[in-house]
């Protein structure tokens, strides 16, 4: 069990001060629940004023040749500690993300482990897929500059986060957070957040930059970005004018948007079937 620097008092004055205190907390609103794990969002009494956090459970079933199999890779086996060590890689490669608090892990038993992670709120942020919702045309020309400005800041964090050797392998609108910044050149800060399947290389292979790059095309709706646009967010992101190697990267990503298109109706099928039969989610 880990806790970030300078939130020990506050945890322990709010009852979290062994691992089973953030197992066992009862309080907060439950965002979400399955078998294997949850989130819940909680308050903390801070001298007085509340301050947001979220705590993510985990119970996970692990046969003994992936722990093996771990350990000689020196990965990470849960994804709590997987996202507390991302949380801070990334913090300390300047990459904007989500603060993460506190971590811990134990086996219960040869094959069950359980987890937890605790990340500050970023209540004063938006998810990108929600600030797209503002984006419904016709647009304001105040509103087009800010659309691009957000592009670019987009674009930028991105191109950095790739280039410090990262993946995010979840890089859809819900993991981008923004606020407005005016210190910022774009006038936008962006968080990443949910980064338990981050992964970190020298350099990345170009299948894992193609994959967070359809990732963001995937999820950015026609009707709020246009070609015009994505060309502006892939500027960004490169930092240069279009090269006949971007125009084949593009392509890659054009292809296996429109196979994670196909997948994604078959997969809310066989969602909408398994619950039909009153099956627990996966």
């Amino acid at each position: 069990m880990e806790i970030r620097k300078g939130y020990e008092e506050l945890l322990k004055e709010n009852g979290l001060s062994d691992f089973d205190s953030f197992m066992d907390y009862s309080g907060g609103t439950v965002l979400k629940k399955i078998s294997i794990r949850s989130i819940t969002r909680i308050e903390l009494n801070d001298k007085g004023r509340k301050r947001a956090f979220y705590l993510k459970r985990h119970l996970r079933k692990i046969k003994a040749g992936e722990r093996i199999k771990a350990a000689l890779k020196g990965n990470s086996m849960g994804e709590a500690r997987a996202e507390w060590e991302a949380a801070g890689a990334l913090e300390e490669a300047g990459i904007g993300a989500v603060v993460a608090v506190a971590f811990g892990e134990r086996t219960r038993t040869a094959s069950k482990e359980e987890s937890f992670l605790l990340t500050e709120a970023l209540d004063d942020f938006l998810q990108l897929e929600a600030m797209v919702e503002e984006l419904r045309p016709p647009l304001t020309w105040v509103q087009v500059l800010s659309k691009r400005n957000l592009i670019e800041a987009v674009g930028r964090l991105v191109k950095a986060f790739h280039e410090k050797g990262f993946n995010h392998r979840d890089l859809y609108l819900t993991h981008v957070m923004a606020r407005p910044d005016d210190s910022s050149e774009t006038g936008f800060e962006i968080r990443l957040i949910d980064l338990q399947r981050v992964q970190h290389r020298n350099e990345p292979g170009e299948r894992w930059l193609v994959k967070d790059i359809t990732a963001l095309n995937y999820s950015s709706p026609e009707w709020a970005f246009t070609r015009t646009d994505r060309m502006r967010f892939y500027r960004a992101y490169t930092g240069r004018s279009l090269t006949k190697e971007d125009k084949a990267f593009i392509g890659k990503v054009l292809k296996k948007t429109a196979r994670v298109a196909d997948h994604t109706v078959k997969m809310y099928a066989k969602r909408a079937e398994r619950k039909s039969r009153g099956l627990l989610e996966r």
